[in-house]
């Protein structure tokens, strides 16, 4: 009795034995493709961060680059998936998605969700700024940051805004934002500007009286004559250009 007893724990322990591998291979396995994936998704992920950084305005200027991602726990039905970016005119920054297809089966698209830390400089001032005041060097200065934290409007270096006029009180340590600042006027209401008008092949000007202050690069109303009014563009100070 007892070695019929000892004879069946023992066939109950070989079958064990002999299964136990083929339970192990598979979760083994998933792990491995798990960890493929996610290298994959990180490898692409830099490549083309690197590619929008060289040919595009989506990525701003960093110093540091890391990728994290949380795989779905059912993973993909390939271990070579085909990686893409749906949206490519998202940020590269902060979370991102990439889809994910066997070329098995095209149909089938897994979004997998990845999260992109930038670590760069944005400037911030390095003292109280009055409204109105002119923007120089010694007023800014630059602090390292996560990126994602930042705003779309941040500057990123201190040589954009010397020269420029602030729009409101900018304080101590505060990053400065683009649309806090502008360009100072060259052109005054009321100043008598030449006003160039240009056309295919010829060139001619003449004068009128700005109806308000300008900026290079922003349009104006100018009188001309008696009653007419125009739009020009500001080209510098006392000149502006109308574009035929």
């Amino acid at each position: 009795m007892i070695n019929k007893a000892f004879g069946v724990t023992a066939w109950l322990l070989s079958v064990l034995l002999v299964g136990l591998p083929s339970l192990l291979v598979p979760v083994a396995h998933a792990n491995d493709t798990h960890a493929q994936l996610e290298l994959a998704v990180q490898e692409f992920l830099l490549q083309e961060l690197a590619t929008a950084e060289r040919t595009t305005t989506l990525v701003p200027p960093y110093s540091q680059a890391t990728v994290s991602m949380t795989l779905p726990p059912a993973g993909l039905p390939c271990d070579n998936p085909q990686l893409s970016l749906p949206n490519r005119q998202q940020r590269f920054l902060g979370r991102v998605s990439v889809a994910a297809t066997c070329a098995e089966n095209p149909q089938l698209v897994r979004y997998l969700q990845a999260t992109i830390e930038l670590i760069g400089e944005v400037v911030v001032a390095r003292q109280d700024i009055a409204t109105g005041q002119l923007i120089t060097a010694e007023l800014l200065t630059t602090e390292q940051m996560d990126l994602s934290r930042a705003s779309q409007q941040s500057v990123y270096a201190v040589s954009e805004l010397i020269g420029q006029v602030s729009r409101r009180q900018i304080r101590s340590g505060q990053p400065v934002q683009s649309h806090m600042v502008h360009q100072p006027p060259v052109i005054q209401r009321g100043q008598i500007v030449v006003i160039r008008a240009e056309g295919n092949g010829f060139s001619v000007s003449r004068e009128g009286e700005a109806l308000e202050n300008g900026a290079i690069g922003e349009a104006i109303r100018i009188r001309v004559g008696q009653r007419e009014i125009i739009h020009a563009r500001v080209t510098g100070p006392g000149q502006a250009r109308v574009q035929l």
